[in-house]
C-alpha cells in the first residue's frame, strides 16, 4: 500500500476512534439507567456484571472505572474495525454493525461468563436480550450516522475494490 493512502486510512480509522467515543457515549448514557438501585434485574448492565463476575473482590468505585474504560475501549476498537469493514459507512451499516456487535455477545460472552443462554432462553427472562438489543441498535445508529456524515465532510471515495481513493 502506498504511503500516503496508508496515512489516509490511518486518518480514516482515528476519527473513527473518535465516532466510536460518541457512539459508545451514547449506548452507555442509556445502559446508565440500568444501575439505579431498584431497578428490574434484567436491565442490568452487562459489562458491570462481567466486571464483577471477573473480579468480585473489588470494590464499586475501582470496578465502576475499570468497566467504563474498558467498554469505551472495546467501542472505539470496534468502531475502528467497522471503518475497515463498512465502505462507504452508513446508518444502516451501523445498525446492522451494532445488531452483529450483539449477537456476538450474546452468543459468546453472555453464556460464558454469566452462565445463562440469552435470547429468553435458560431463565425465560428476554428482556435482558432486549434492552442490550436496543443498545447496541443505538451504538451501531450513532456510529453509522456519524461515520457517514465525516465521510462526506472529509469528502471520502472509495473504489471498485473497496479501496479508499486518495487525492494526487
Amino acid at each position: 500500500m502506498e504511503t500516503r493512502q496508508y496515512r489516509e486510512e490511518l486518518r480514516r480509522a482515528g476519527r473513527a476512534a473518535v465516532i466510536g467515543v460518541a457512539a459508545t457515549a451514547a449506548m452507555t448514557l442509556l445502559m446508565a439507567f440500568g444501575l439505579f438501585r431498584h431497578g428490574p434485574v434484567a436491565f442490568r448492565p452487562f459489562p458491570v456484571e462481567f466486571s464483577w463476575h471477573l473480579l468480585p473482590t473489588w470494590g464499586p468505585l475501582p470496578l465502576a472505572i475499570v468497566t467504563t474504560l474498558a467498554h469505551f475501549a472495546y467501542g472505539v476498537a470496534a468502531a475502528v474495525l467497522f471503518s475497515f469493514l463498512a465502505r462507504p459507512m452508513s446508518t444502516g451499516r451501523g445498525l446492522a454493525y451494532g445488531i452483529s456487535l450483539w449477537m456476538i455477545m450474546q452468543i459468546c460472552y453472555v453464556p460464558a461468563f454469566l452462565g445463562w443462554l440469552e435470547f429468553g432462553l435458560g431463565r425465560g427472562e428476554p428482556w435482558s436480550a432486549l434492552f442490550t438489543l436496543g443498545l447496541h441498535v443505538v451504538y451501531g445508529g450513532v456510529l453509522g450516522w456519524l461515520g457517514a456524515r465525516d465521510e462526506r465532510a472529509h469528502h471520502v471515495a472509495f473504489d471498485a475494490l473497496d479501496r479508499l481513493r486518495v487525492a494526487e
